[in-house]
């Protein structure tokens, strides 16, 4: 059970908690108590001066044990930095380096913080599996100040210490010191089977975590760059609209995503130039000119992108097409819905007004520039995973825009002429839609508008159109259709507010719940979940942590909350 609670020590509060609160901390008051020290006695004070005037043994650092000491400095925040620890761990190392860590919590953080729900998802974007044991002994260990969080420093800390603990563990590292040859000690005794086995070579390739390579689209950075959410950066080269050069300020690895498709419903034809940059990521890219060919071939596509015309054409109706599309939608594929000026939007108009209740339209003159800010603001655009790699953003030609603004989308972009003409969807939608752009200027895609960081934003959407860190926040697979929400009993433990237990806890509650049901005569339940054990009595509706000295007690409760199933 995963939120932590501080006393004197650190300590879960609940059976697996969803979120942690900063709340969650409390004092224990202290006690002083007055003694007399014996070592103020004239006999100990010079025993303790005999013992300091004894010469120390000479200190020879050795090449393992400069190797050791430099990966220690850089774990304890000195000058060395990432180069030195994994240069040390070698070319076997599969885990994510600092920035990756960075990008990953940037991912999942909320105001530079993450709770146990949080945690369970970079735990899966990290390729690991986010056992309850395994969220609370982070919980417990990481939070190093104290504030019921973990930040970002904390974070990345405790990784790389494990991927160095790891490293001595399998021989990577070589080291002398005591500790280490406890480590290896430790970690010989968990491997062998029998005393007459023979010692095997050694090796990494079959270890769990950081030297395992990792399985096929098991991992976020895998996908995701390392700059990902990133804008620019210091000593970088620009281009003219000074935008950051080099494909690793895309939102996307290059050629990562050769097991995506991207559908293109081109009912305004035109020479689309943003076909082969997409295909430098992978994407394998259809192109169809009429709605009966799209709606036929989006069940092999992870993202549809709508370049609409004036009119519907006659091979299919409009209701036909709406069904197919929303449909699509609610299995959690992604929309890119592009506009232009009056009368060009027949077709996204079709879908906003069937999902959103929404329409574009007008006409804007565009032909500027816009510049990274508050994409409320006029002329701006606002910090996004979609904008990634991007400061300056050309707002295309005779853009139209949104005569209101659904509640379900939020603006990334506002017109010259102070409209909202780019928005995509909150990340409160229904967990199991896909995601939707609506960019109301498609002139930007022709030859001759193709600049101030069209390419890379094209890029970007499509990237995040997939919902990678949205699935893997679900724990479910990065390319299936998202199973509808199912209602389900959640156990909520009470600190402030009411906070959800974890899944895996949430479960065992309930199996305990229903046995009290069967047999309510015995009020108390002793469960066991994560590292901690607790008491909990389903009559009066509290648990006890009966593991920690402080047995914190809390209130809990039942409630029915529709959960998208994991796979």
């Amino acid at each position: 059970m995963t939120t932590t609670d501080k006393t004197t020590e650190v300590e879960a509060t609940a059976p697996a908690t969803t979120t942690t609160d900063a709340s969650t901390t409390s004092t224990t008051p202290t006690t002083t108590t007055t003694t007399t020290d014996a070592s103020t006695t004239p006999a100990l004070k010079r025993k303790e001066k005999e013992k300091k005037e004894e010469k120390k043994p000479a200190y020879i650092e050795t090449r393992t044990r400069k190797k050791a000491r430099q990966a220690l400095d850089f774990i304890s925040g000195s000058n060395q930095r990432q180069a030195s620890l994994f240069n040390l761990l070698g070319k076997d190392y599969t885990g994510p380096s600092e920035q990756q860590l960075e990008m990953i919590f940037r991912l999942f953080s909320k105001n530079g913080k993450i709770g146990s729900e949080e945690l369970a998802a970079v735990l899966r974007s990290m390729g690991k599996r986010p056992l309850t044991k395994r969220i609370d002994k982070i919980l417990y260990e990481c939070d190093e100040n104290g504030s019921g969080y973990i930040e970002m420093d904390e974070f990345i800390h405790y990784m790389q210490k494990k991927a160095y603990e790891k490293a001595k563990m399998l021989g990577v590292i070589e080291s002398d010191s005591e500790d280490d040859q406890e480590l290896t000690k430790k970690a010989a005794t968990k491997k062998s089977t029998t005393t007459a086995a023979a010692a095997p070579e050694k090796t990494i390739t079959k270890q769990p975590s950081f030297f395992q390579p990792l399985k096929k689209n098991s991992s976020i950075i895998q996908f995701y760059t390392e700059n990902a959410g990133v804008h620019t950066a210091n000593n970088v080269e620009v281009d003219q609209y000074s935008n950051p050069v080099g494909n690793n300020f895309d939102l996307g690895l290059e050629g990562a995503f050769s097991d995506f498709t991207i559908l293109i419903g081109m009912f305004y034809t035109f020479n689309l130039k943003c076909e082969d940059s997409l295909k430098s990521k992978g994407f394998n890219i259809i192109v169809v000119k009429t709605q009966k060919e799209f709606i036929d071939q989006l069940s092999k596509a992870d993202v549809a992108m709508i370049i609409p015309n004036k009119n519907g054409d006659i091979t299919t109706s409009e209701a036909d097409f709406l069904s197919a599309v929303k449909n699509y939608h609610e299995a959690g594929k992604g929309l890119f819905l592009w506009a232009e000026n009056e009368p060009f939007f027949a077709q996204t108009n079709w879908v906003l007004n069937s999902l959103f209740d929404s329409k574009v339209v007008g006409s804007d003159p565009g032909q500027k520039n816009l510049s990274l800010g508050k994409g409320s603001e006029t002329q701006k655009f606002a910090s996004h995973l979609i904008t990634s790699g991007i400061v300056t953003l050309f707002e295309g030609r005779t853009v139209s825009y949104f005569e209101k603004v659904p509640e379900k989308l939020e603006v990334i972009a506002t017109s010259s002429g102070n409209n909202p003409i780019i928005a995509c969807s909150l990340a409160t939608q229904e967990k199991n839609c896909g995601r939707v752009i609506v960019d109301t200027g498609f002139t930007k895609l022709l030859d001759e508008f193709f600049n101030a960081g069209i390419e890379r934003y094209v890029k970007n959407a499509c990237v995040w159109l997939l919902a990678l860190d949205h699935r893997f926040y679900l724990g479910v697979d990065t390319q299936s259709n998202i199973p509808a929400p199912v209602e389900v009993p959640t156990w909520q433990f009470k600190h402030g507010s009411w906070f959800n237990y974890d899944a895996d806890a949430s479960k065992v509650v309930e199996e305990a719940y229903q046995e009290w049901l069967l047999n309510p005569y015995i009020d108390i339940r002793s469960i066991k979940s994560g590292i901690w054990s607790y008491s909990v009595n389903f009559k009066e509706n509290t648990q006890t942590n009966i593991q920690h000295h402080a047995h914190t007690t809390r209130e809990i409760r039942r409630v029915l909350q529709k959960v998208v199933p994991q796979q």
